[in-house]
């Protein structure tokens, strides 16, 4: 055996690996978000914070319900 068998296999499992069902890019079939914007984009702790989410919905006539989490270090 040649010495670039070990190249050629992890060629052949990684071209393996790329045949998956992924969906185009700019095919919209979900609810999909774009942006989160704030504002402030910085702030201190214990500061009002007014966030908002650019999104994308297959149904533009319905409405979007929107929870915000967040972790805050003690």
């Amino acid at each position: 055996m040649g010495r670039g068998w070990p190249l050629a296999v992890v060629l052949a499992v990684v071209a393996g690996a790329c045949t998956g069902d992924l969906a185009r890019p700019e095919l919209i079939a979900d609810l999909r978000i774009l942006a989160v914007r704030a504002d402030p984009p910085e702030a201190a702790p214990g500061a009002t914070v007014a966030l908002d989410a650019l999104v994308v919905a297959v149904d533009p006539a319905g409405s979007i319900a929107r929870t915000w989490w967040a972790c805050v270090a003690a």
